[in-house]
């Protein structure tokens, strides 16, 4: 799982959340960052916030869903 966030108190919490349950995630601070990531990893489910600096989440996500790949993964914005 990616979760695309640029605040660490969000990040922080979240990693703490869903640790409690086993998942595994990695964390892209910002747009263009979550883009690269996407491009060398496979990602189950990608939880994009949408006001992110160098890229929003919008763009991000039209930048992923264009990776050969990309169009089969969720989005939770």
């Amino acid at each position: 799982m990616l979760l695309a966030e640029d605040e660490p108190v969000s990040q922080e919490v979240t990693k703490l959340l869903l640790g409690e349950v086993g998942l595994q995630l990695d964390v892209a601070g910002t747009g263009s960052e979550a883009v690269r990531m996407a491009e060398t990893n496979a990602y189950d489910v990608i939880l994009m916030d949408m006001q992110m600096p160098e890229m929003d989440g919008l763009d991000a996500s039209r930048a992923i869903r264009a990776i050969a790949g990309g169009r089969t993964v969720p989005f939770w914005p």
